[in-house]
């Protein structure tokens, strides 16, 4: 009977013990949350299912994220002490000339469009092609059923555009054409607070003078009522949501009330572009928008302002080619992210890009290859970096040091996103009906933490979800190591007698003054211990595999490491690079080798 009640006593423990490890398991894997849909979206989409022939816009429609909680914060930025109280971009040479959307709604590609072309000058002077951005966007909106800023982000950050005007021109076809390529890649933009009240413009005038001109919503109110087109100035002070999206480039803090038609409570106005011709209003297409004006940048502002050659990088990995659908987290402001990819090819990792959703957020992104599959953690790190990003928008965030990663070879990028005023930060793709319908993912790609050591495939919480956040490799001037035998980058053949001189050279490109492991050695025709032998800074020619230096990467003309006659048989000298660790392991940053035969 005692052995019975030990037996028994045993059994109870073992199903306690099951039981708590169940418990700890489901405390580990927290359930994911998704962050609510943004109201206007919501109230657009009912009102399109309830009454679609109420719905009045030329071009703007809302998005589904809900970036809400960044009203009003626009005092929280570094701003300019002291602001002119009238600013003219065109003064500047900073303003592209005035398009014409005609009858279709696509005034988001064109605000978007027009806002980068600003942004580049006077360096630069680009038309870029508003249809393409149109009919490749991928998104489930037709030509003429509009867009908004988040949608032209997707397209320009993902390297889809933007084109040449000339090579895609407006709106002659209406055909998808997928032929042109991008002229500059897009790596950061910035969203802005939406303002509060007539009197919080600050940060945007600031950004105006930063970036010459911002991509902003609108209500395009042409009637009689809001609508002065001797006085090229337009008051809106109704209800109704934004349905448009143009470019301000300037301000008169005393545009007079006497200038609009219905008399607003005071002075001042913005400056516009919009793409509505030279013919609308007298100002050959510019006109005043009232700062009293009840819609005019209450909901969407962004600067596209970050256009760099399509250089830079080589290889874009990703899987969220439209972009920030919601967020997602754990009800709490902080939050862990990754994504797992497996390189084709063999090359350089530099920068990490993703979106962030609100003012002040911290970041810290860890680099891991060699990872098995479902681990994002498992790898080797490789490199760390952390920041703070004063604004909400896109970013990309070049590494401390490049990473190499090797075709076959699963790396992973690990981000934690601190919040500095919301809950569930992490940037999310998925499909939603009507918007991203053809949105897809598979599993094993992207992955959600709440404390970046239990992790949740993304398509347990949502079979076409992924996380925002992409990785860049290769591109810009790369490390270029040179190994000759008697000037020759061989093979080469001498005789016993003949001296045989051996010289490295190093181009370290992008790589320059990075710390990485020199190794020079060479293959001999000999036996164990003298198979291998290595050039070490000091000493000399060693038996065995030794780093020549740990040391950073300058550039090398020419230097001599041997000038000697060698005995009979077949040599390879090598000269590589690779982490600073003290190991020959790779990945190599470098490597170049030659033969000589001595017969």
């Amino acid at each position: 009977m005692k052995q019975l009640k030990q037996w028994l006593f045993c059994i109870g423990i073992w199903v306690i013990g099951i039981t708590m490890i169940g418990w700890l398991s489901d405390a580990g894997a927290q359930e994911i949350v998704q962050a609510p849909d943004n109201p206007a979206y919501l109230q657009f989409v009912n009102v399109v299912k309830a009454k679609p022939a109420q719905v009045q816009t030329i071009g703007r429609i809302p998005a589904p994220v809900d970036m809400t909680h960044l009203k009003g914060r626009g005092v929280e930025l570094n701003l300019a002490s002291a602001l002119p109280s009238t600013y003219d971009s065109r003064e500047h040479n900073r303003v592209s000339p005035i398009r014409d959307q005609g009858k279709f709604g696509t005034c988001w590609a064109h605000a978007a469009l027009g806002a980068l072309e600003c942004s580049l000058m006077p360096g630069e002077s680009y038309s870029f092609s508003p249809h393409h951005m149109v009919s490749q966007s991928g998104f489930d909106s037709g030509y003429d059923d509009g867009g908004n800023m988040y949608m032209a982000i997707a397209y320009l950050v993902r390297w889809t555009g933007p084109v040449l005007e000339s090579e895609d021109p407006y709106p002659t076809s209406l055909k998808n054409q997928s032929g042109p390529v991008a002229q500059k890649h897009i790596q950061n933009v910035v969203i802005l607070p939406p303002r509060t009240n007539s009197t919080d413009n600050n940060h945007i005038k600031n950004a105006i003078m930063q970036y010459g001109a911002l991509d902003i919503d609108s209500m395009y109110a042409d009637d009689s009522q809001h609508w002065d087109p001797s006085k090229s100035a337009m008051y809106y002070n109704g209800t109704d949501k934004a349905g448009h999206s143009l470019n301000v480039i300037g301000w008169d803090d005393n545009f007079s009330a006497a200038n609009f038609v219905q008399t607003p409570p005071g002075d001042g106005a913005f400056l516009m572009k919009d793409a509505s011709g030279t013919g609308f209003g007298s100002m050959g297409g510019f006109y005043y928008i009232s700062y009293y004006d009840t819609v005019i940048g209450y909901d969407e502002i962004a600067a596209f302002y970050d256009a760099e050659a399509v250089t830079n990088f080589g290889d874009i990995y990703q899987y969220d080619p439209y972009g920030l659908v919601g967020r997602w987290g754990y009800d709490t402001t902080v939050a862990y992210a990754a994504n797992m990819f497996n390189p084709t090819a063999s090359s350089s990792l530099k920068a990490v890009g993703f979106y962030a959703v609100d003012l002040n957020m911290s970041y810290d992104i860890d680099i891991y290859t060699g990872c098995s599959t479902n681990d994002p953690r498992s790898g080797v790190l490789r490199t760390s970096k952390s920041g703070i990003l004063a604004n909400a928008g896109f970013y990309t965030i070049k590494l401390a040091s490049p990473v190499n990663i090797t075709a076959g070879e699963r790396f992973s990028v690990v981000l934690r996103l601190a919040a500095s005023s919301v809950t569930n930060p992490i940037p999310v793709e998925y499909a939603k009906d009507g918007y991203t319908s053809k949105a897809t993912a598979d599993p094993g790609q992207s992955f959600l933490s709440a404390d970046g050591t239990t992790w949740t495939d993304a398509t347990t919480k949502d079979k076409t979800a992924n996380v925002c956040l992409k990785a860049y490799s290769g591109g810009g001037v790369p490390l270029r190591l040179d190994i000759k035998a008697n000037g020759s980058d061989g093979p080469i053949t001498v005789t016993p007698n003949d001296p045989v001189a051996i010289n490295i050279s190093i181009d370290p490109g992008d790589r320059n003054g990075q710390l990485a492991d020199w190794w020079i050695a060479a293959k001999t025709p000999f036996a164990q211990p003298v198979d291998w032998c290595s050039y070490v800074l000091s000493t000399g020619w060693l038996p065995g595999i030794y780093p020549y230096v740990q040391a950073g990467v300058l550039p090398v003309g020419s230097l001599e490491v041997l000038n000697s006659p060698l005995p009979l048989g077949n040599y390879t000298f090598y000269f590589a690079l690779d982490d600073p660790d003290g190991k020959l392991a790779g990945p190599w940053w470098g490597i170049d080798s030659v033969d000589v035969k001595v017969e």
